[in-house]
């Protein structure tokens, strides 16, 4: 009996071992298959992106957009401890197994059964690592026993391809640490503000507690739970002779600091690099931006915004410009980043209506093509036939100032006679292609579009666009694309004469003083270029400033489009700009342009434009080869008034009494308006439109007629009332039979 009892032990001994033996050996062949049949993620054969550091000029962060897959930090340069710890608490046997814990399995299922539901999975670092590089699909629900059978197999197959030091890299390159940090490198610096070779036992060791539920063991969160799990982490390290006894009670013992965020400077800055470079963006990426010099950007914006809120202005925008290099130095978007609504909207990148902000390009091509720096231009009411009907430009006051220098004109920005030099130069075309030329991507449709009123601002344009374009005015005529990356080849400076005189213009207190006052925001202590600009309704107020060092430009106004209250580009903008070119040139220094060489100064008579020495005259630059002619007795009348050419006529008239000046009487017709085939609208509502102006000079019995309207005198006018239809008009002078015929189109609005 006792040798038969014997026998059924050894027997039952034999299948105890056999059963469990064949287990084995029948879960690693049916593992061994799947690992040749399936397929490997692709992005384990493809390294994860490097997250994105993005650096002012200086090296230092401004914000870091870490990756969505990890990062790729090698091996050596993630200490020993991390290993451990991520070994202690994720899985002890990783350099043992191949790939599947066959001890973790078991000892899983035995708990997940004693429980009656899941409380413990067994994934080896192998497979946790395929997990990560699977995409998954958000819609797919719970995993199933199918992945994590596919993950196993897959663990095996890359357990077979790859080294247990490369596998222990792209895990801890790739692994999920909570608050969007993927791998050892961002979460170290996350949470403790270091690189991961600078980490503490117990810093790895609550790293690597937290790769276990990033979102229950958050430590920013829920610092008791992750702490206990650190401990437990710590534990296992000593238990595993990876971590000695005296260093376990440091570790446990250590505070933890956290940092817990990320720098996030000049953000509008960084959103417009992210967006538009031309160049892949990865790694630590070095800026153009200068940070102390954006921190005083953003203070002094935040100021003048809530100084101008009674005014109803909300927001502003600033660009800083190094011309040497064209690097943006300094870039704010908004006065509030955050702000609901429209704080990201960025103000230096929207396209607004300029104003007059684009007349310097026009006075520019003037003196390229060879208008004389003197040059005397009509400020008086004017109309130009174009496709849509007369356009008739107006100046920012209402107000007409008859004859006046280029140099006033410009300084003063009055429209009238940026509309006539544009309108010599041959319309809008040299103007559109020269700011398209310079940079200006908004102007994108033909240049008939825009018209003569493109000089005045009636085509969008962006602020840092534009500030570039004033960039190359400061480089006396060398245009550079603006760089957001850290470049410090020097942009050679031109030499144009034009674009001197255009500074020298710009920064003539004096001259502008008509418009603006001796002490407006434009005054300066020492030479700097400036124009504003407003737009309709005052929508948009603009101011630009530079010397040969810096260019800024301003923006203040609305998102909304809303209009300011009676806020011009000399109220609302320019005490922006004047203190940011104030602050520029008492920490970063500024200076001067010499005069060409070949520019000598002549006073000038302000209303002849010659050369003169009376009380009256001012100086100005001419090349040394063009120097205006004296003036001389024949240029004025017997009472001493300065004669002006027939363009003054109707200006004179409008005068109640006598003036300074005299218009020179000619005896040579000429038709001035209406041109032929100008189409006239007739309002209903507005009487006044039926009338039409017939306009001639010279002559001695002028007579005008239509066989179709009747002709009559309004107010020292001759006027045509209209009707609809095509109309034709004979103008001759009776005494020598000199006459012209002209036609125009009349509609009904």
């Amino acid at each position: 009996m006792k040798h038969r009892f014997q026998q059924v032990i050894r027997w039952l001994l034999l299948i105890c071992g056999v059963v469990p033996l064949g287990f084995i050996v029948a879960f690693y062949s049916a593992l061994e298959m799947a690992s040749r049949l399936v397929q490997l993620p692709n992005s384990l054969e493809n390294p994860p992106p490097d997250a994105i550091e993005f650096l002012d000029r200086a090296g230092k962060p401004l914000r870091l957009v870490p990756s969505a897959e990890g990062g790729n930090l090698l091996l050596e340069e993630i200490p020993k401890v991390v290993h451990a710890a991520v070994l202690a608490a994720e899985d002890r046997r990783f350099l043992s197994h191949s790939g599947v814990d066959l001890f973790r399995v078991i000892r899983a299922a035995c708990d997940n059964v004693r429980s009656g539901r899941i409380v413990s999975g067994a994934s080896t670092i192998t497979q946790q690592l395929v997990k990560v590089a699977t995409p998954r699909n958000p819609s797919a629900g719970r995993r199933g026993w199918s992945v994590k059978i596919y993950e196993a197999a897959a663990a095996r197959q890359l357990e077979r391809r790859w080294s247990k030091q490369r596998i222990l890299r792209e895990y801890l390159n790739r692994i999920d640490l909570g608050h969007m940090n993927r791998g050892i490198g961002a979460a170290s610096a996350y949470y403790f503000g270091k690189g991961a070779s600078a980490l503490s036992e117990a810093e790895a060791a609550m790293l690597a507690g937290i790769a276990q539920a990033p979102s229950r063991l958050d430590p920013l969160r829920r610092f008791k739970s992750a702490r206990n799990r650190q401990l437990t982490v710590l534990r296992r390290m000593h238990e595993f002779g990876w971590l000695d006894k005296d260093r376990y009670e440091r570790a446990v013992a250590q505070p933890l600091q956290f940092e817990g965020s990320r720098p996030f400077h000049a953000p509008h800055f960084v959103d417009l690099l992210r967006q538009k470079s031309a160049v892949p963006l990865a790694g630590r990426v070095v800026t153009s931006l200068d940070l102390p010099l954006q921190a005083e950007l953003e203070q002094i914006v935040v100021r003048h915004v809530r100084g101008l809120a009674e005014k109803q202005v909300s927001d502003a925008a600033v660009v800083v410009i190094s011309n040497q290099t064209g690097e943006v130095r300094g870039l704010v978007g908004s006065a509030n980043y955050f702000a609901e609504r429209s704080g990201q909207v960025n103000g230096a990148w929207a396209p607004r209506s300029p104003g007059s902000a684009l007349k310097p390009f026009t006075y520019l091509l003037a003196l390229e093509s060879g208008v004389s720096p003197g040059r005397i231009v009509a400020d008086v009411p004017c109309s130009f036939e174009t496709a849509d009907g007369p356009y008739q430009p107006e100046n920012y006051s209402k107000v007409c100032s008859g004859p006046v220098p280029m140099r006033m004109a410009l300084a003063n920005s009055l429209n009238i006679p940026a509309v006539r030099l544009l309108e010599e130069l041959g319309g809008s075309r040299p103007l559109a292609e020269r700011l398209q030329c310079w940079g200006l991507s908004t102007l994108t449709k033909p240049a008939g579009f825009y018209g003569l009123g493109l000089t005045i601002g009636n085509a969008e344009v962006r602020l840092l666009e534009l500030a570039n374009a004033y960039a190359a005015l400061a480089r006396l005529g060398t245009y550079a694309p603006f760089s957001m990356l850290r470049d410090d080849t020097p942009i050679p400076t031109g030499d144009s004469a034009a674009a001197w005189l255009i500074a020298d213009m710009l920064s003539d207190n004096g001259a502008r003083s008509t418009a603006f006052g001796f002490y407006s925001a434009l005054r300066f202590d020492f030479p700097v270029a400036c124009k504003t600009g407003t737009s309709t309704s005052f929508r948009d107020n603009w101011c630009f400033a530079y010397t040969p060092e810096f260019t800024v430009g301003v923006w203040a106004g609305n998102f909304d489009g809303q209009p300011m209250r009676e806020v011009s580009g000399v109220t609302g903008a320019a005490p922006v700009a004047h203190e940011v070119m104030e602050y520029l040139n008492r920490f970063y220094g500024t200076a001067w342009y010499a005069p060409p060489v070949n520019l000598v100064r002549v006073r000038i008579d302000p209303v002849l434009g010659k050369a003169t020495q009376n009380a009256e005259s001012f100086n100005e630059w001419f090349p040394a080869d063009r120097i205006p002619e004296e003036s001389r007795q024949g240029d004025f009348d017997g009472a001493g008034r300065a004669l002006l050419g027939p363009e003054y006529a109707d200006w004179l008239q409008s005068f109640p009494g006598p003036t300074r000046y005299a218009c020179q009487k000619t005896e040579v017709l000429r038709l001035i308006a209406p041109r032929p085939g100008t189409v006239f609208l007739i309002d209903p509502d507005l009487p006044s439109s039926r009338y039409i102006p017939l306009k001639a000079d010279g002559g001695k019995e002028v007579q005008w007629s239509c066989e179709s309207l009747k002709i009559e005198e309004r107010n020292g006018g001759v006027f045509a009332v209209g009707e609809p239809g095509i109309h034709r008009f004979y103008l001759a002078d009776a005494s020598n039979g000199a006459g012209f015929a002209t036609w125009v189109e009349i509609r009904r609005k």
